[in-house]
């Protein structure tokens, strides 16, 4: 007989085990007669002795508070399935805020950094005409022939030319993280996808186990006969299942499948 339950708590994902009677609209007829990816209410009594119903998992069924820690503690473990948006969402999808700000504090260093260099090879020029007076003929010979005037100039127009060369650099990168992010997510879709066999195969064989037990001992016990008929009948009421009856040749080859 069926007396304790072992749960999760969605909201706070804590783990107990809980009497039967405190699981709201439940009457299980078997240790594996729940849905584990199903919500039941809970009742949760806090150290003031306060208590209401929340949303929970079943983790295992138990004959006592012992055996249901047992079972959930020797359950299969299924992963919890990674949410992931679509590809073709994904790149319908806005930026995140943060991309895009990253996006603009670049383009904005750069800008400033090119309006620098312009600026002070604007300022060389006029530097150098101003020297062109009667005045300051002989220092601007100097300075002319010293070449530090046209050494400044080199080297303002080589940093123009490395900024440009960095600048090109950076859009390549960015164009080639925008492909691989749509490439990520076209991997965790399909991955989403397995998970979602995965568990379903998972699922499939559990159902196998408990039909060939409730198979081995229909002869002996009545009752078990009667959890095989609702067993089929649950699958026969599947989505595109056209006969919602099992008859006894359904029976047999659903035995068949799991052999």
């Amino acid at each position: 007989m069926i007396t304790h339950v072992r749960v999760r708590y969605e909201d706070d994902k804590k783990i107990g085990t809980v009497p039967i009677e405190d699981v709201k609209d439940f009457f299980p007829r078997h240790q594996q007669d729940f849905k584990s990816k199903s919500l039941y209410l809970v009742k949760w009594t806090d150290d003031s002795g306060d208590s209401d119903y929340y949303r929970a998992r079943i983790l295992a069924l138990g004959e006592s508070e012992d055996f249901a820690e047992t079972e959930a503690r020797e359950r299969t473990r299924i992963p919890k399935r990674v949410y992931s948006p679509a590809s073709s969402d994904y790149e319908n999808e806005a930026e995140s805020p943060i991309k895009e700000k990253r996006k603009q504090t670049t383009s904005g260093a750069e800008a400033r950094l090119l309006q620098l260099l312009k600026s002070k090879k604007e300022n060389m020029k006029r530097q150098a005409k101003n020297q062109d007076g009667p005045h300051s003929k002989k220092h601007h010979k100097e300075a002319m022939d010293s070449g530090r005037l046209q050494g400044a100039h080199e080297t303002i127009d080589n940093l123009e030319e490395q900024v440009e060369k960095k600048s090109t650099i950076i859009r390549q990168l960015r164009k080639q993280n925008e492909e691989k992010d749509r490439e990520m997510a076209q991997l965790r879709r399909l991955n989403m996808e397995l998970q979602d066999k995965v568990i379903s195969a998972l699922e499939d064989m559990k159902g196998c186990r408990i039909m060939k037990r409730i198979m081995d001992g229909s002869q002996s016990s009545p009752s078990v006969s009667e959890d095989l008929q609702d067993t089929l009948t649950e699958r026969a009421l599947r989505p595109g299942s056209s006969n919602p009856q099992p008859n006894d040749s359904e029976t047999m080859v659903f035995y068949l499948e799991c052999q």
